[in-house]
């Protein structure tokens, strides 16, 4: 079988995609985790931020400013369950959660909004060309931490 990790509702994003039987491509990240040991370390945020060059670090230790995102080191199946925008050392020292970390809090358009407010699917905007290559750079100093 292919794809692995696949829920019954999602067969229908995937039932037409020819692909050879011996190739795995893992759908969810519980598959990719057991398939994939070498690579386990994507599924680590603090890694990912540092790759990124993105400000961060594990609750306990303290943001040099505000506001941060907090959310776990991981998380394979709550989808962030627990993330919040901390906008004070106050707050933050209130909002200490094990297993945890903060992060540079991003904005902008890319970014799925939080505190339930709602995602669009609008248009791209002006200065997205910068963004994406900025991401593109992103890319690149992932690609080569990775080998």
């Amino acid at each position: 079988m292919p794809f692995e990790g696949v829920d019954p509702w999602r067969w229908q994003y995937f039932e037409r995609v020819a692909i050879p039987a011996s190739v795995v491509v893992p759908v969810d990240d519980a598959t990719g985790w057991r398939l994939f040991p070498r690579y386990r370390y994507v599924y680590d945020k603090l890694f990912i931020c540092e790759s990124q060059g993105i400000p961060h670090g594990p609750h306990g230790v303290m943001p040099g400013r505000f506001p941060v995102f907090s959310k776990p080191v991981s998380n394979f199946h709550g989808m962030g369950i627990g993330g919040r925008i901390i906008r004070s050392a106050k707050e933050y020292e209130a909002a200490f959660t094990p297993g945890h970390m903060w992060m540079q809090l991003l904005t902008g358009d890319e970014v799925p909004a939080v505190e339930k407010a709602p995602l669009t699917t609008a248009a791209p905007r002006a200065g997205l060309e910068i963004r994406v290559a900025e991401l593109e750079e992103r890319v690149v100093r992932l690609e080569a931490i990775l080998g």
